[in-house]
């Protein structure tokens, strides 16, 4: 049972600490020598958003990177993440096909209304959506309206699935529950103890050995609640 040296990271980061290029490295004898194998390549913009993506496989044949994927990505002024275009290199053209695409829109303090992504379809040879979800917010910032919309192939165009209502009720008033109001009892106790509790309501509890575990847990009505400790060992609980 011993530790082996398989995989090496190496990072080239900028100015701020941002990983710039990364290269792995495989090894099949401890680490005693090492294959290249991937290497990422990002750039940011001056927010330190990461806004490319592009990652490589080595070709041990031509001794050089080949592409593989690349992403790009747009940022709002917030630092939300509004677009995302996968892309996959095709060696044949050769050149970036673009395969997926995401979209986000955010409201000033940073909640989403919108997310939608689509993907490249094949055989009819346009882009078709994979889902879609608009959000309406109240003033506080909840949401109070969802729509997911499905695609549709013959108008392509999106079309409502479902609608999604939330309510939400406001407290105004928390009752002030005083401690003295519990007693525990017997303490110390060998098979069962006794919580008083100062209302007829229902009520949870947990209880926790000394080093934190959670060794008991469950609810019930008020004002005796009873808990069976009898298969717990000797010990101090909370």
């Amino acid at each position: 049972g011993l530790w082996m040296l398989t995989n090496r990271s190496e990072y080239t980061n900028n100015s701020l600490g941002d990983p710039e290029v990364i290269i792995g490295s495989v090894s099949s004898d401890n680490g005693a020598s090492w294959t290249l194998a991937n290497k990422t390549e990002k750039s940011y913009d001056p927010s330190a958003n990461e806004i490319l993506n592009i990652q490589y496989s080595w070709n041990p044949s031509l001794q050089e990177w080949d592409f593989t994927s690349k992403s790009e990505n747009e940022w709002d002024e917030f630092g939300n993440q509004v677009l995302r275009k996968l892309y996959i290199w095709d060696q044949a053209l050769p050149d970036w096909k673009l395969e997926f695409l995401s979209e986000s829109e955010y409201n000033s303090e940073g909640s989403i209304l919108m997310a939608a992504m689509y993907s490249f379809n094949y055989e009819l040879g346009i882009f078709v959506g994979d889902y879609k979800w608009t959000y309406s917010l109240n003033a506080a910032g909840f949401n109070m309206i969802s729509n997911h919309f499905f695609w549709d192939l013959e108008s392509s165009d999106w079309y409502l699935h479902e609608k999604g209502y939330y309510y939400y009720t406001v407290i105004t008033d928390i009752p002030d529950i005083q401690p003295s109001g519990f007693n525990l009892f017997p303490n110390p106790a060998s098979t069962e103890i006794t919580l008083q509790i100062p209302w007829n309501g229902v009520i949870g509890y947990r209880v926790y050995s000394g080093d934190g575990s959670l060794v008991r847990h469950g609810s019930a009505s008020g004002p005796l609640l009873n808990i069976a400790i009898g298969d717990l060992p000797d010990g101090v609980y909370f």
